[in-house]
């Protein structure tokens, strides 16, 4: 999902990608590299460690000694108080420098190094939101065929 922060699309706007991560060391090894490696002029890529605690702090580190356009912020765990996602996110919103916000998560992952270009293309129709589908990995199981069927349903209304 991508949301507009304020007025104004001009070509190859600036963009910033918010991750929100609790516990996704494992995807996030897989899929950020992907994320980091668009063919994009100006944007960042922040990611929130929700409080994490399976080596996704140390992973980050070493990504952001490799991009200088990933940033990250952490988030920890208070005692009791347990946070949602919702606290994630706003942390990541307001760490942002860009005006064009894109929201994903640490287990999708875009189909090619071209996906920030085509989100781009739909800023430029004037829209304060644009939605994107994600797909769903084929895997044996009566569950992975329901859930491709409901996310295959959910695309087309």
């Amino acid at each position: 999902m991508a949301v507009k922060k304020q007025e104004a699309a001009n070509p190859l706007q600036p963009v910033s990608v918010i991750i929100c991560a609790r516990n996704e060391c494992e995807n996030l090894r897989r899929n950020l590299p992907k994320v980091l490696g668009q063919q994009y002029q100006n944007f960042e890529v922040i990611v929130v460690n929700d409080a994490s605690e399976d080596g996704t702090e140390q992973l980050l580190l070493e990504l952001k000694a490799k991009h200088k356009n990933l940033r990250t912020t952490a988030l920890t765990q208070e005692g009791k108080f347990t946070h949602g996602k919702k606290l994630a996110l706003t942390v990541g919103i307001k760490a942002a420098v860009n005006e064009w916000l894109l929201l994903t998560d640490a287990d999708c992952y875009p189909e090619s190094d071209q996906w920030l270009k085509g989100m781009h293309q739909s800023f430029l129709r004037e829209a304060s939101v644009v939605l994107g589908y994600g797909g769903y990995e084929t895997r044996r199981g009566l569950l992975n065929l329901f859930i491709r069927y409901e996310t295959c349903q959910a695309a087309m209304q």
